[in-house]
């Protein structure tokens, strides 16, 4: 059984007392990135749009990926040690517009440039990935089977 998401992008940020576009955001596939205030605290907003997004049409992920872990219930499957930051997510109807509502920490990201980043990343990767097979011994999900 899937997940509910919102209906659109507007839905899931419905309320908002503020919203800004992320213009330092060092993102390079065209994805959108917004600063939201949601009853007095901070998220981040991430908009995927194929006609934007040149890394969802590279990839053929037509469907959305990030927001069918949202769906399928996968990121309550990441161990505690990994802060996914996932709160909601959003799918505009007939359309390929998806989003991502995430809790804001970039007060606690590490600086571009750190030598301890990739050892951070590993270290926190590898929990996840045994637990995620430990839990389940089938194949991994079905990409394909995201709506679209």
């Amino acid at each position: 059984m899937l997940r509910d998401v919102a209906p659109s992008v507007e839905a899931l940020v419905a309320g908002a007392s503020e919203r800004r576009p992320l213009t330092n955001a060092d993102g390079k596939s065209g994805a959108r990135l917004e600063s939201v205030v949601l009853d007095g605290e901070p998220y981040v907003l991430k908009v995927f749009d194929v006609e934007r997004d040149w890394l969802l049409r590279a990839s053929g992920d037509l469907g959305c990926r990030a927001v069918a872990l949202w769906e399928h219930g996968l990121y309550d499957a990441i161990p505690a040690t990994v802060d996914h930051t996932v709160v909601g997510a959003a799918r505009e109807k007939d359309s390929r517009v998806a989003a991502l509502l995430m809790r804001d920490v970039s007060p606690w990201l590490v600086p571009e440039g750190s030598s301890v980043i990739e050892l951070a990343i590993s270290l926190s990767f590898s929990p996840c990935s045994r637990a995620w097979w430990a839990q389940n011994s089938s194949s991994p999900p079905e990409w394909s089977s995201a709506r679209t």
